[in-house]
């Protein structure tokens, strides 16, 4: 079992290097390296990842430095949840599934997996990078209604069928974004054993 930041006996790894705040991927400097050129955006972007419905390309998007992001921030959700301070670790997870770095591993995670060809009841699949990036802007948690899944039957070696209920991809999207606030604590607090 992987742990996140932690060696099996229990010890956090302390990082390397890099920024210790929260703002380490959403900082202006990160949006001036990300805009493609010609792009003009209204203010500046919050300390959790801008406005959600700011024009940006999803090539441009740094995944070495969003995935970094997000894993330090699992790191000091784990450092908050292992010293018993837990309105901190719900502050970081709240900052993780609003910014900008876990919204868009989410919708990557989503969309580079085997189920990236089969759409839900909407019939929408994401594969462009246009349409990615428009995913990551909606993917909004506070605004967010789940849609009816699409009953499909399988048959099985027997003869019989097997029922199937496939999500939207923007279901799955919003299921992958509270795992990975989710995921540090369990892997944490699992039984060593398991």
């Amino acid at each position: 079992m992987s742990r996140i930041g932690i060696e099996p006996s229990g010890k956090i790894i302390p990082r390397a290097s890099g920024p210790t705040s929260a703002r380490g991927l959403s900082s202006r400097e990160h949006w001036r390296t990300t805009q493609p050129t010609g792009v003009r955006r209204r203010g500046v972007a919050s300390a959790t990842g801008a406005s959600p419905r700011a024009p940006w390309a999803w090539h441009a998007i740094k995944w070495r430095r969003a995935h970094r992001h997000g894993r330090s921030l699992q790191v000091r959700i784990v450092k908050a949840w292992q010293a018993r301070k837990k309105r901190k670790a719900r502050a970081r997870q709240f900052l993780l599934t609003r910014s900008l770095s876990g919204r868009a591993v989410a919708v990557k995670r989503v969309t580079e997996n085997h189920g990236k060809r089969t759409p839900g009841v909407d019939q929408i699949l994401w594969k462009t990078p246009e349409k990615k990036a428009a995913a990551v802007a909606e993917l909004r948690p506070r605004d967010y209604h789940p849609q009816p899944l699409q009953r499909v039957y399988i048959p099985k070696s027997e003869g019989r069928k097997r029922g199937l209920s496939i999500p939207t991809l923007k279901d799955r999207a919003m299921q992958a974004l509270p795992l990975l606030a989710l995921d540090p604590i369990a892997e944490t607090t699992a039984d060593p054993n398991s």
